[in-house]
């Protein structure tokens, strides 16, 4: 009886059995695993994410020495570039995977830092793409600041609201203020102001049941915020201005939770996303707020909210500043 022989291999390792294969077969199951990795960096542990690079690093040298040997590689180059695209763009969502920029730069220390491969600096190409965006972004606030002035100036001249809108408007302004200052009986008075112009508003109710908890009406909370919830256009909707109070009201983890709720139920919720990231930055965690940040400036521009795109862009340019403070200084270049 034939005996197999024993490989200390593990089975889904990417490089199992490669010692009976080629080098060129490797490198095409190397660049197979690649391909299947990045495109379902949601679906993998850290572990299996970062070592992504360390593939990445196997390719670019067996590519070296097959093409040093004489061999025709124009398909495998194709598809190493193309998976050299794809990872530059889930920049972020890889850096994200692996644990953020910390996790990189601490990867990157522990290596072999004779090799210059790109990937291992991903966070640093990604800070500059953010600086050069931000730049951007600043110039397109001048401009929007400027529209925005004239259309304010048609809106009070020709536009303007009938008095009671006006009115209500500036009860739901007063209330927020006190709100933020935790004057919550001035902020009720108010807002009761406010809602006998628009008794049925969403939004006032869910004002209402923020401020009903503070004044300790568990019930009568409860109570306005199933009316907002039977008010509100959509699921979404309600979600996305719970955590709009929430975030006024500094109550970090339930905007976050309320925010995830909307992105839920629409993905394209650029509130859910901004709100989210206004979180994580009030709360420090300024990777995963710049993450957030930058999903939701992709989103406005793709349903062209130009408006919440400028604030967005602001507000990253802010936090990307203060991160770049936090950030680990990387290991000088040899």
């Amino acid at each position: 009886m034939t005996t197999q022989p024993e490989t200390n291999a593990k089975p889904n390792s990417p490089v199992t059995q490669t010692a009976a294969k080629t080098p060129a077969n490797a490198l095409r199951e190397n660049l197979r695993t690649l391909e299947k990795r990045i495109s379902r960096l949601s679906e993998l542990t850290t572990p299996q994410a970062l070592e992504i690079l360390t593939m990445l690093d196997q390719a670019a040298a067996t590519i070296q020495q097959l093409e040093t040997a004489g061999m025709n590689l124009s398909s495998e180059l194709s598809q190493f570039e193309t998976i050299q695209g794809q990872l530059t763009r889930q920049g972020r969502r890889f850096l994200a995977r692996i644990g953020g920029a910390k996790t990189l730069v601490a990867a990157r220390q522990q290596r072999d830092t004779n090799q210059e491969n790109w990937w291992w600096r991903l966070d640093l190409q990604l800070a500059e793409a953010r600086r050069a965006a931000t730049k951007r972004a600043l110039v397109l606030t001048v401009i929007v600041v400027l529209v925005l002035a004239g259309i304010t100036l048609i809106y009070q001249r020709f536009l303007a609201p009938d008095p009671a809108v006006a009115a209500r408007y500036g009860y739901l302004q007063g209330a927020e203020n006190s709100l933020t200052t935790g004057d919550y009986k001035s902020a009720y008075i108010e807002l009761q102001a406010a809602l006998a112009y628009t008794p049925d508003d969403p939004e006032l109710l869910i004002l209402e049941g923020l401020l009903l908890e503070y004044l300790d009406d568990p019930e009568g909370a409860a109570e306005s915020y199933q009316a907002a919830e039977e008010q509100s256009v959509s699921q979404a909707c309600y979600h996305e201005m719970r955590a709009g109070y929430f975030l006024m009201a500094s109550q970090f983890e339930r905007v976050i939770s309320e925010a995830e709720l909307a992105i839920e139920l629409n993905e394209d919720s650029v509130l859910g996303y901004m709100h989210a990231a206004q979180a994580y930055e009030a709360l420090a965690d300024y990777y995963t707020a710049i993450d957030y940040y930058e999903l939701a400036d992709e989103v406005a521009q793709r349903i062209g909210n130009a408006q919440l795109q400028v604030i967005i862009r602001v507000n990253l340019s802010n936090v990307l500043q203060r991160s770049m403070q936090t950030m680990p200084t990387p290991y000088p270049a040899p």
